[in-house]
């Protein structure tokens, strides 16, 4: 699957290192500081402060809820426990491999994260650790049951053991029903629901987008591109959003898309025009100079300048 992009990296390193250069910690003054900073926010992302990137996360918060990230720290404190017993009682023979091997995986992953020094800590660069954390978290919670159900005798303790024990399993049923129900509102309602949410997805672009294609065919659109971005054939990626829209519906944008400093390729010699700022900036000012005969106009979140 991942034949051809190595291939076209092979044959473009340019785009290969374009992005990891700026954002590696051996970028920064300091790398030796830089890398142990970030080292230190991705292992604190699970339990004290998350990805402030409101696309991977509700922002800044702990990727795991407060007691599932208790039960990952049991189960990460239980792996390095067996590893360091094994190593003082010097039984090779019996190393603990899986618990070497959960370690290791957990480790390496948060490497893609851990040498960058841009919006740490920064969730999607470390998502290769997902399945080794949830199974720290499993083997916690295991331990906790364990010890709850059948290591500490003085809790059952009494005639009322059985009863006891009823209230046990039903305290670990609603444990996962809160925690299910925590979860599911924080991010399906809570998060989904969140203004930032639509800013960090771009949705202005989409609004843009599907108002462009609203427009009669014989209203000449202008899209001007003040977005800063990386290129993508020529113009910039934010760009592209409602380019794919219009393309979508007409099989080609039928607007034009011009730069910011390139308004002298706007005509206004058809009976209306419209111009469509990607950015609500200063832009304005300049349009309005150029073209005195237009107007402002507010549509669902934008502003357009149209010249009739």
């Amino acid at each position: 699957m991942a034949l051809p992009i190595g291939i076209y990296f092979l044959q473009n390193p340019q785009d290969f290192i374009s992005r990891a250069g700026p954002i590696s910690v051996f970028a920064q003054d300091n790398s030796v500081k830089a890398f142990f900073i970030s080292f230190i926010s991705h292992l604190g992302m699970f339990n004290f402060y998350g990805d402030s990137n409101w696309r991977h996360n509700f922002a800044g918060s702990p990727q795991l809820l407060w007691p599932i990230g208790i039960l990952f720290l049991i189960g990460i404190g239980f792996s390095i426990k067996k590893i360091i017993e094994s190593i003082q009682n010097r039984d090779y023979p019996l190393f603990p491999i899986p618990y070497f091997f959960l370690l290791a995986w957990f480790f390496i992953m948060l490497f893609p994260g851990i040498l960058t020094f841009e919006g740490i800590p920064h969730a999607l660069r470390v998502i290769g650790v997902i399945p080794v954390v949830y199974i720290f978290t499993g083997m916690g919670g295991w331990l906790l049951y364990e010890w709850a159900a059948h290591g500490e005798p003085r809790l059952w303790r009494g005639k009322k053991i059985i009863q006891y024990k009823k209230l046990f399993f039903a305290l670990c049923a609603l444990f996962l029903v809160f925690v299910t129900l925590t979860s599911f509102n924080k991010y399906f309602f809570d998060w989904a629901k969140n203004p930032e949410v639509e800013g960090a997805f771009s949705k202005n672009y989409v609004k843009i987008g599907n108002y462009l294609n609203s427009l009669p065919p014989e209203t000449q659109t202008y899209v001007i591109v003040n977005e800063p971005g990386v290129l993508l054939y020529g113009i910039s990626i934010p760009a592209q959003t409602p380019m794919f829209i219009e393309t979508i519906k007409f099989g080609q944008p039928r607007s034009v898309y011009v730069k910011a400093e390139d308004l002298d390729q706007i005509k206004t010699d058809q009976e209306k025009t419209v111009i469509v700022p990607l950015y609500n900036g200063r832009l304005f000012d300049e349009l309005q100079k150029k073209f005195p005969q237009g107007k402002i106009k507010e549509k669902n979140g934008f502003d357009t300048y149209e010249i009739e």
